[in-house]
């Protein structure tokens, strides 16, 4: 094919190149300056040096679109395609265009483009096609804090001729430039992309806080990096309540302050439209919010502070901020955990009443008496001496613990011991602070140990005469408390007559009788016989006990 007039003329690349596969050793020798014209080839061409027979696959590169193949031979004519050659087309700037299958039959080929309809003003034969840099294609441009930058950031891949490198799949990370915009702004979106056709598009980047001068930082290691052209970040329209102070802890009883403002999607302090006021409640939490809890953000300010809402109980409680008039579309927020402790010890409260016990044996379970505050809330700090009493009529032991040093605010009584059987209470005392009183409980009587005289026989008796008033034998614990017993007492009559007589119980006398309420009554008591005489004596008796008898007081008998 006859060459036409030159035209354009065709860049020179001069590539050294060392590729070791299969014993195959190939060179990129110079291009010399070429034009081309319509229907004419590109010429003279690359010239590809290899040490054998073999077929490998080359990297075509056009400045401007067309379609055609690749030519060559050994002659540098480029009078004829290579067999096997790959059509190719283009389309926009640089791309890349993979040839494969190209016979190389000896051991000097030249090859070049070659377009039957169009000149090729530029053509670059390159070999092999390495990946060196990146470039920003389209760059960031100014937008509004937290929506997404447009058009979409994209990143082109270039090789080491700084041309598009439309083969690599690169991974490639964006990032904001150190030291530019506003400090601790943050990028958001998806941040690493693999380029397509050597090209990574970032479609969803948005940047949360306002500032000027913002640049972006693309990176993909080990290639050179890039920085893009200068961008600013303006804030929006509010849309959300946030705190800008709020505290961690805090005292029950005693008044906090938090800070909320108006803020934009990215965080940004904004005004609102209207005057808007804040309304502060309980998220979570077991006590009572009280105090201030209203307070209003101006349209010329952002921010309101409000200064003495108070809390009632030592525990873990979460606030809530709502706009509830003005602009009340503003997303409302809700504080972290905010740890409240006790106030200063004021007073004290059973919290483990007394229950009923046997007289000589300890209350069970443990009597505690907690320290609080004014709100009631256990102050876990508090070690002073709680003191405990029982009522009037009630006896606790000499062996009991009166006086208990709290641990973490709580007094624990482990070894009272009653030993007076009746309804009682408790008593808590400790210094300054406000006593309390339990809850009443019952001492039952222990077991029937002794027997014990309560109306004792007259000192004097007649014969065969009731004697009156009734006779009565108490059955009493350890501790002198009346109790019970299942067994009869039995009365005796103990005579003191010396020579002794027939004098006995009259016939028809209860001599043994049944203990009702602790007490056993000999009413039909009456004394038979002949004789009279002083020091006589009864003796009551029940069986099973540790002391089971009783004599009574002595009289005489007439």
């Amino acid at each position: 094919m006859a060459r036409g007039p030159r035209k354009n003329s065709v860049l020179a690349v001069l590539v050294a190149v060392a590729f070791l596969a299969s014993g195959i050793l190939l060179f990129a020798q110079n291009t010399k300056t070429g034009t081309a014209s319509l229907g004419v080839q590109v010429a003279p061409a690359v010239q590809l040096t290899t040490n054998g027979t073999t077929s490998v696959s080359l990297w075509i590169r056009l400045a401007t679109g067309g379609t055609g193949s690749l030519w060559g031979d050994s002659t540098n004519t480029c009078t004829s395609p290579i067999t096997g050659a790959t059509t190719y087309s283009t389309s926009g700037e640089y791309n890349n265009i993979p040839l494969s299958s190209i016979p190389f039959t000896s051991s000097n080929n030249y090859v070049c483009a070659y377009n039957p309809t169009a000149a090729i003003p530029s053509a670059y034969v390159v070999w092999p096609h390495t990946p060196a840099s990146l470039k920003f294609s389209t760059q960031p441009t100014n937008t509004t804090s937290a929506a997404p930058i447009s058009p979409a950031v994209t990143v082109q891949v270039l090789d080491s001729n700084g041309l598009l490198d439309t083969g690599s799949t690169a991974s490639v990370t964006i990032s904001i430039t150190s030291g530019t915009g506003t400090s601790g702004a943050t990028l958001s979106g998806t941040l690493t992309q693999s380029a397509v056709n050597g090209v990574a598009t970032f479609n969803n980047l948005s940047i949360n806080k306002a500032g000027t001068a913002y640049t972006l930082t693309a990176s993909s290691s080990p290639l050179t990096g890039a920085t893009s052209s200068a961008f600013n970040i303006s804030a929006g329209a509010a849309t959300k309540l946030a705190y800008t102070t709020v505290p961690s802890t805090g005292t029950a009883g005693t008044a906090f302050s938090v800070t909320v403002q108006s803020q934009d999607a990215g965080g940004n302090p904004v005004s609102p439209t209207s005057n808007t006021t804040i309304t502060l409640s309980k998220a979570s939490g077991g006590g009572t919010l009280s105090g201030t809890l209203t307070g209003s953000i101006p349209t010329s300010g952002n921010s309101v502070t409000i200064s003495t809402p108070v809390y009632s109980k030592s525990d873990t409680m979460t606030l809530t901020a709502t706009a509830t008039a003005g602009e009340t579309s503003l997303t409302p927020v809700t504080s972290g955990n905010i740890v409240f402790s006790a106030g200063a010890a004021t007073q004290l409260a059973f919290t483990t009443q007394p229950s009923t016990t046997t007289a000589g044996s300890a209350v069970s379970p443990a009597v505690t008496i907690q320290v609080r505050d004014v709100n009631g809330n256990l102050v876990t700090t508090n070690s002073s001496n709680v003191t405990i009493a029982i009522s009037s009529g009630g006896v606790l032991s000499g062996g009991s613990t009166l006086t208990v040093a709290a641990s973490g605010g709580v007094a624990t009584f482990s070894n009272l011991v009653p030993t007076r059987s009746g309804s009682f209470t408790l008593s808590a005392t400790d210094g300054s602070l406000t006593g309390t009183t339990s809850s009443s409980f019952t001492v039952n009587a222990a077991a029937a140990n002794k027997l014990v005289w309560g109306q004792q026989p007259p000192s004097s008796i007649t014969r065969g005469t009731t004697i009156s008033p009734a006779m009565t034998v108490f059955v009493e614990d350890q501790y002198g408390n009346l109790t019970s017993s299942a067994s009869n007492v039995v009365l005796t009559f103990n005579v003191n007559f010396n020579p002794p007589g027939s004098d006995a119980f009259k016939t028809g006398s209860t001599t043994s009788v049944g203990v009702i309420s602790g007490t056993a009554t000999f009413s039909n008591i009456a004394i038979s016989g002949n004789k009279t005489g002083s020091g006589s004596t009864f003796t009551a008796t029940l069986s099973g006990i540790a002391n089971p008898t009783v004599v009574s007081s002595t009289f005489a008998v007439q």
